[in-house]
């Protein structure tokens, strides 16, 4: 059992005696114990949490932002420091703020369903496309929200960009003045242009 031995010296009556005083410390180094594996935790969350390739946002139960990761930063151009006491609502522009609400009051579990594409404002007020996920952590004892964004912005461009290729092709596919048709593996017509239904006599839709 670890202890603490304190010595004194005093005096009873014309006798002089030696006072020894022990001192359980087992619950002091229990304690400081746990103290350094907390410590250890949140190190490694916070590197968790920094080499994330999505921005995350811890916010207290009072709605304030207590700390960010450098992809948050870069997504929303706000600085660690200005992160900091920020108002969450203020990411939100219009009702995504209440739809997330009304998600958490709708969900018993301490991770949530993630909300799909939800707007939200960078600090020059322009609009962001983003998939939002959030988890309810302990943090020094008390409930706070971990708030994970994935950035829609690179995925939109590319179905904006499939659309315009998609059309392109059919527009050409449509124009090109030859009969043309396109089969799948297994020989199935999947589409004919207009000069075959005209050349076959087949209308589009029993082909």
């Amino acid at each position: 059992m670890p202890v603490n031995l304190t010595m004194r010296k005093d005096r009873f009556g014309d006798r002089l005696l030696l006072q020894v005083i022990l001192e359980d410390l087992t619950e002091q180094i229990r304690a400081r114990q746990a103290q350094e594996a907390l410590e250890e935790s949140e190190t490694r969350y916070k590197g968790l949490m920094h080499a994330s390739s999505d921005a995350i946002i811890l916010v207290d139960w009072n709605g304030k932002v207590i700390e960010a990761n450098s992809k948050a930063e870069k997504l929303f151009g706000y600085t660690g420091e200005e992160f900091m006491g920020l108002d969450y609502v203020q990411l939100h522009p219009g009702d995504a703020w209440q739809r997330m609400l009304r998600a958490i009051d709708n969900e018993s579990d301490v991770a949530y369903q993630p909300l799909e594409d939800i707007t939200v404002l960078t600090k020059e007020d322009k609009p962001i496309p983003v998939d939002i996920s959030w988890t309810v952590l302990s943090h020094q004892g008390r409930p706070i929200m971990q708030v994970l964004f994935h950035d829609m912005a690179e995925r939109k461009r590319a179905e904006t960009a499939l659309r315009e290729s998609e059309s392109r092709y059919r527009t050409v596919f449509e124009n090109t003045g030859t009969a043309m048709l396109m089969l799948d593996q297994d020989g199935t017509i999947l589409l004919v242009n207009g000069q075959f239904e005209k050349l076959s006599g087949i209308p589009r839709g029993i082909v």
